[in-house]
């Protein structure tokens, strides 16, 4: 295609130039292939296929001297559907980092995506979404070049590690002792945040919650605590603290975690307390000495705190059906190089097809969001 590069007929000794893929169920239906071709540099300026919908997939890429990319085009396609044409372009700066990037959908006027500023060592600096005020993100550094704080009108978060508050042990091998944040245009008594203490081998012990610039207002509301580790490093015990009613804060998870090996056997939760408003707990729904289940390659084949009666797995060691106690299943199809093609969520009568199709996402075979 004119503007991405010229094909050149001696410039795929040694590259990949096809490949063949099976679709990977049951009855082993169905298939996709593709189809590469390069320029005089073995850069791939052109890949060409079908698509598990039964549709084409084609993409055509330009590049720099560098070999960056600059330009990409990607038209994909599907019986009974529009045929969709992406194009993306990118700008670099003299040392070939990201400065621009564009998109355009079909006929689209193109849009900006995001502008990228640097400092003078090539740290990202500012990034611009959108071209929107609000989407703007900045980001400062220490003098290691860790990341201290990421500021934009919406939202504002640092991170300290040898800095002290309120008595927070100070890291300097680059473990966070703490971090604050808030949202956009909020006071700084409504800053948030966790002071955080590790053990001698670098793992959290405790992490606790407090407000404002000390984070000594509303303590503990939020805190998490690690109670113990085994010598293999799995966490013992954990402490959630949480809302437990419209003005009550206390404890909402008290776990007991019991292993073989390393495989996760049972979890136990003796806390008293549920979180307000039915939020986010660990739900202990069966009490037994095994609630968790292996197979003999160390994947997991049921969850009885989920629910989940079983997990079968494909041949190449992905898995292929959820069940759950219920009779609700999902299931999963994958081409032969484990790329997952469908998910089919079926709960009660309602089913819910999801195909990934190329960047497209259909769901019950309409189009749904492209990434």
């Amino acid at each position: 295609m004119p503007g991405y590069g010229k094909r050149y007929s001696g410039g795929c000794k040694g590259q990949l130039t096809g490949n063949w893929t099976a679709r990977l169920t049951p009855q082993l239906a169905g298939s996709t292939y593709s189809v590469m071709y390069y320029d005089d540099r073995y850069r791939v300026i052109q890949r060409k296929g079908n698509n598990s919908l039964n549709g084409m997939e084609a993409v055509y890429t330009s590049y720099n001297f560098e070999g960056s990319p600059v330009k990409e085009k990607r038209v994909h396609s599907v019986p009974g559907q529009d045929i969709i044409t992406e194009v993306r372009n990118y700008t670099y700066d003299l040392a070939n980092r990201l400065l621009q990037t564009t998109y355009q959908f079909n006929d689209v006027a193109p849009v900006i995506l995001v502008d990228n500023v640097y400092d003078e060592i090539g740290r990202l600096k500012t990034e611009k979404r959108t071209g929107h005020s609000k989407l703007r993100t900045d980001y400062a550094y220490n003098l290691r070049s860790w990341t201290k704080g990421i500021n934009d009108p919406l939202f504002h978060q640092t991170l300290n590690y040898q800095e002290s508050i309120d008595g927070t042990t100070p890291c300097y091998n680059g473990n966070i002792s703490s971090m604050t944040w808030k949202s956009g245009g909020s006071a700084a008594t409504n800053e948030m945040g966790y002071r955080f203490t590790y053990d001698g081998l670098s793992r959290m012990k405790d992490a606790i919650y407090g407000e404002a610039n000390t984070l000594s207002i509303n303590h503990n509301r939020f805190n998490e605590q690690i109670t113990g580790y085994d010598k293999m490093g799995n966490i013992l015990g954990l402490l959630r603290y949480g809302q437990t009613s419209a003005t009550g804060y206390g404890l909402v998870d008290n776990l007991n975690l019991v292993y073989n090996g390393n495989q996760l056997q049972s979890v136990d939760d003796h806390a008293p307390n549920s979180v307000y408003g039915n939020g986010m707990e660990f739900k202990d729904n069966v009490n037994q000495p095994v609630e968790y289940g292996y197979d003999k390659n160390g994947n997991l084949t049921k969850d009885l705190n989920k629910n989940i009666s079983n997990i079968r797995y494909n041949l190449i060691n992905l898995p292929s059906q959820i069940t759950f106690s219920d009779g609700n299943t999902i299931d999963y199809e994958y081409g032969s190089d484990g790329r997952k093609l469908r998910t089919v969520h079926q709960t009660g009568n309602t089913i819910l097809t999801t195909d990934y199709c190329g960047n497209a996402i259909y769901e019950n075979g309409s189009l749904k969001l492209l990434l």
